[in-house]
């Protein structure tokens, strides 16, 4: 029973973005001026994320536990951080994650991603020396024929191991899609995760022993499915109070589906924490977005 006004241009922006960011789709036959395309077993995300998307929202709805049309506007709800990233962090803090994730070859630092602005508030409020557990999911598979790589120059692990040096009391874990990339070290566990598969971070959460996380990081899929299935999981038992969601890498063609998102937990009275939320730009190029959530 729960209605909301949306516009329609971010609708069509969300339905023609559901799966381009990975899948690979060839132009068959023109019949009549229509174009036909072969759907390879990548493209099929595009089918599956649009089956998937209101039964997420659902679920998005239920967690909010109430009427997205509350006295409380998605509009008046505070945000932790601005849209654009105006001005950065102390340089004491913002510079030491920028010298781990280059120092490892994580792309998250300047000038492609510039996401330690971000990374380096975070850990400024959760305690840099402090044990957290930290989850990133996303390895960085140099594995081209999986659907998330980096190509043939990515650094698998190159992110876990800026944490582990940057954050020296935390406990690190990672999860991936590509077996093959898997690895355990000193402080360091990975495992696999299918974000396209609900159940697969249920059995992700069991292995790491049913334990919330400080943080938990998606640097995976990148698609709107994966990542909305990444914040049901994160709301639902994956991050403790106080702890934070982020997820990497939102092209603007997806940032209506996450605003749908957003206002819709913005608008609930949710139930079980009080959450903040942002879509932050980092970059003045906007190329892309970082969705944040703290769990109050």
């Amino acid at each position: 029973h729960t209605q909301f006004a949306m516009r329609p241009a971010p609708v069509l922006a969300l339905v023609s973005s559901l799966g381009r960011s990975h899948a690979k789709i060839t132009p068959a036959i023109d019949v009549s001026g229509l174009k036909i395309f072969k759907i390879g077993e990548e493209g099929s995300l595009i089918i599956r994320q649009a089956a998937a998307f209101i039964p997420q929202l659902t679920r998005i709805v239920k967690y909010a536990s109430g009427s997205v049309a509350s006295s409380r506007s998605a509009a008046s709800h505070p945000s932790l951080l601005p849209r654009e990233m105006a001005r950065p962090p102390p340089e004491h803090l913002h510079g030491e994650v920028w010298r781990n994730l280059k120092r490892f070859g994580s792309d998250k630092q300047m000038p492609v991603h510039n996401y330690s602005l971000v990374y380096s508030q975070i850990f400024g409020e959760l305690g840099r020396s402090s044990p957290l557990r930290l989850l990133e999911i996303g390895l960085g598979t140099n594995n081209t024929s999986v659907i998330s790589t980096m190509g043939i120059h990515g650094r698998p692990g190159a992110s876990l191991r800026a944490w582990k040096s940057y954050l020296p009391s935390a406990s690190i874990f990672g999860a991936d899609i590509d077996p093959n990339i898997l690895f355990t070290e000193e402080r360091i566990r990975t495992t696999f995760v299918d974000q396209m598969v609900p159940r697969s971070f249920t059995t992700m959460h069991r292995t790491y022993g049913d334990m919330p996380f400080d943080i938990i990081i998606d640097d995976g899929m990148h698609g709107i499915t994966s990542g909305i299935n990444t914040i049901l999981y994160a709301l639902e038992g994956g991050v403790k109070a106080g702890g934070w969601l982020v997820i990497e890498d939102i092209p603007p063609a997806q940032v209506p589906a996450f605003e749908i998102v957003d206002a819709l937990l913005r608008g609930g009275q949710v139930s079980r924490a009080k959450l903040q939320t942002t879509l932050v730009c980092p970059t003045r190029t906007r190329r892309n977005y970082m969705y944040v959530i703290r769990v109050g």
